[in-house]
């Protein structure tokens, strides 16, 4: 049978932070929250997980359509590479199949992500010093919060086997708002343990490394062998708390377009921000990038501010760069798609 994804009866109308109600939905599954742009989405309860965990490919399905908190059931480990688990995941859950009436943007689907490691694997290269557990998380969703306006509306499948979590994630949602918690969410009233760092972030290269590496790269890039590099390396530092209560903090500071949080375990979260759009993948089929090199600080004298402004306009450096990343993901994308166009 078809699944229908429709706009539940539940919609909250909140001054609360992004941060206040993700922590209010921090007892359900594979939470996740994407912002792109004016269009943020939370997803949690997935229908189904897809995992790699050092090397590993883990299967995870919702559990029995009484949880009231959308738990994952017990992984299986498959022998499949982990792009083949999603597509037969994929194929397998009817999402052909799946009907959105009169929604845009988002309408159900696949949120997670990809890591360096993983990517990297792909073309041979392994990372031996890598102590991320989980090299790629890629989660289906049926059941997701959009904001429209002012107000974020829960949507999902019009399966009545789901109203029980439906009126769970109700609760949740009424105790991020000006209602009080039932009972059975007073938990949710006390805090996350603060975030702090314990011991500050240090390098894993030394300066002689990381200059030594730097010079392969000019070797590289003069015999032709490669047309850029973004030589980068991971930090390292010892914490406490939870990365969630610096959501807030991060995105006053930033001001980031796009940005994203995942809760992959307590012990291990994902929180990211990016002024620049990698890829956005529309309803027409087309593809969009907009890729951004070149950057000045901001000031807060007005006159200041535009004098920094027109002289990163101006630069010929910076404008070299990004015409050669351009021309770069011009040259990628048309190896897929029929026509590239740079305006």
């Amino acid at each position: 049978m078809p699944v229908v994804i429709v706009k539940r009866n539940i919609t909250i109308t909140t001054q609360q932070s992004t941060q206040a109600l993700l922590i209010a939905l921090g007892t359900h599954s594979g939470l996740i929250w994407l912002a792109d742009e004016a269009e943020p989405v939370i997803g949690l309860c997935p229908r189904w997980l897809v995992s790699q965990y050092a090397g590993l490919i883990q299967i995870q399905q919702r559990g029995h359509v009484g949880d009231r908190n959308g738990q994952l059931g017990t992984a299986r480990v498959i022998e499949h590479d982990f792009a083949q688990a999603v597509q037969q995941q994929w194929h397998t859950s009817l999402l052909e199949s799946w009907h959105t009436p009169e929604l845009s943007g988002f309408c159900g689907g696949l949120m997670g992500f990809l890591g360096y490691d993983w990517a990297a694997a792909q073309h041979g290269v392994s990372a031996p010093d890598s102590s991320i557990a989980c090299q790629a998380w890629l989660a289906c969703y049926d059941i997701f919060l959009r904001k429209d306006g002012d107000g974020w509306h829960l949507y999902g499948s019009d399966c009545p086997s789901l109203q029980p979590l439906y009126d769970q994630i109700a609760a949740c949602l009424r105790f991020a708002g000006t209602v009080r918690p039932s009972n059975d969410q007073a938990a949710l009233d006390q805090p996350l343990p603060d975030f702090q760092i314990i011991e500050k972030f240090s390098p894993r290269w030394s300066f002689r490394q990381y200059q030594s590496a730097f010079l392969q790269v000019q070797d590289y890039l003069t015999a032709g062998d490669c047309y850029q590099v973004n030589l980068t390396q991971a930090f390292d530092a010892v914490v406490s708390g939870r990365l969630l209560n610096r959501l807030d903090a991060l995105l006053d500071l930033t001001r980031a377009p796009y940005a994203g949080y995942l809760a992959i375990q307590p012990q291990h979260e994902l929180l990211s921000c990016s002024p620049e759009l990698f890829l956005s993948f529309l309803a027409n089929g087309e593809v969009v990038t907009r890729p951004i090199k070149g950057t000045q600080p901001r000031h807060t004298d007005p006159e200041q501010d535009q004098a920094l402004r027109q002289q990163l306009a101006l630069s010929e450096k910076d404008q070299a760069e990004n015409l050669m990343i351009v021309d770069l993901l011009r040259n990628d994308l048309s190896k897929t798609c029929t026509e590239v166009k740079v305006p």
